[in-house]
């Protein structure tokens, strides 16, 4: 049995990672880090996706010793579930040094838990495309900063109880019903 569940994971990463790739080729820039490109004269700061000296997308493959009941049921969300997420606490900035795309896929006792995470660059959001290949690409912007500690600040943040709600597939279709009644629409 241990066999085949090793079968089955690798087998759930592979098509993964497959998937990633395959992905990545039409938003290659999340494979990316940003770069700042400083100029002296005129003093000019641009940040910018760099996709040729960069290792590439993350994928990372861990295991842990909970089941997805040691997740779900609890009040409040276990801290741990913190450590499924690569870019916990990441930062925009952070993308300088982290990959832009981080999927994690954390092994369960009984499941498995995936997680996807970004440095929530405007790449992410459409037109995607316009963004990628603009028709003019306008006048670069020189960055109100001359020092990277003058745009950056860190902190540690208070520690935040999380909660999952657990809502039946009847409650969701009336909350639907009830909105769409009230917004008067079908979607």
């Amino acid at each position: 049995e241990g066999n085949c569940e090793e079968n089955l994971i690798n087998n759930v990463l592979g098509r993964l990672k497959q998937s990633l790739s395959i992905a990545l080729v039409h938003f290659y820039p999340l494979a990316g880090r940003l770069a700042t490109k400083i100029e002296e004269n005129p003093k000019s700061h641009f940040v910018f996706v760099d996709c040729n000296n960069s290792p590439g997308a993350k994928f990372i493959h861990a295991a842990v010793d909970l089941s997805v009941s040691d997740i779900v049921s609890p009040t409040y969300v276990p801290l741990v579930v913190q450590s499924f997420f690569d870019h916990d606490r990441a930062i925009n900035y952070d993308g300088h040094t982290r990959p832009l795309l981080s999927i994690q896929v954390t092994e369960l006792v009984d499941g498995v838990f995936i997680a996807q995470g970004d440095t929530n660059l405007k790449i992410s959001r459409p037109p995607v495309l316009e963004k990628w290949f603009p028709e003019g690409h306008g006048p670069l912007l020189n960055l109100p900063f001359t020092n990277q500690d003058e745009l950056i600040s860190r902190f540690e943040a208070p520690e935040l109880l999380e909660r999952i709600f657990h809502f039946s597939a009847k409650s969701i279709a009336k909350l639907k019903e009830r909105a769409n009644t009230e917004s008067n629409t079908t979607k």
